[in-house]
């Protein structure tokens, strides 16, 4: 049997290789081309929702942070083992609950589930929308009935979007839109 300080040693090494190969995976992810030439002189830029790496899932958005003008086309992609999301807040003073955790009523554990007002899409209405729209990819994963989400931007403005499931871990992004 190891002492418990090899154990240590040896669980403080994996973490750190783990760490590195998550950075590698971010970076090599954000260096690859992301958007496409669109109809009429706009583009289709897309967003990966999460990352899978072979030691686990990194929960961010890539790019986060995106430039685009009016007209262009934003894909939100999830093609990982994962589950999220994609939420607009809008002028809501903040985002809808992620997840739900409660006791299980016969005492055998506890249950994990997702919030409704984050698993329900919320598509754009008719008009338009604009940053004080609130969206929702709802539930994006591979059992999940959407993997992919578009959203075209029309109007300018600054549009902030999180996945609720993963806000502790930081998984957030910005969309600047402005004017073709």
């Amino acid at each position: 049997v190891d002492a418990p300080e090899a154990v240590a040693a040896r669980g403080k090494a994996d973490f750190e290789r783990f760490v590195a190969e998550e950075k590698r995976a971010l970076a090599q992810a954000g260096e690859q081309p992301r958007d496409l030439p669109g109809p009429g002189g706009t583009r289709v830029h897309r967003v990966a929702v999460g990352l899978t790496t072979p030691y686990g899932q990194a929960a961010y958005f890539v790019p986060a942070k995106l430039d685009v003008k009016t007209g262009d086309t934003v894909i939100f992609e999830n093609d990982e083992r994962d589950f999220h999301n994609v939420i607009f807040k809008g002028s809501r003073n903040a985002y809808p609950p992620g997840i739900v955790i409660r006791g299980d009523p016969g005492g055998r554990g506890i249950i994990f589930g997702l919030a409704k007002e984050s698993a329900v899409a919320v598509d754009p209405p008719p008009g338009g929308f604009d940053p004080s729209t609130f969206l929702s990819s709802g539930a994006m994963g591979i059992l999940l009935p959407r993997q992919t989400w578009r959203l075209t931007f029309d109007k300018p403005g600054t549009y902030l979007f999180n996945c609720t499931i993963h806000a502790l871990s930081g998984m957030g992004g910005v969309i600047v839109v402005t004017q073709r």
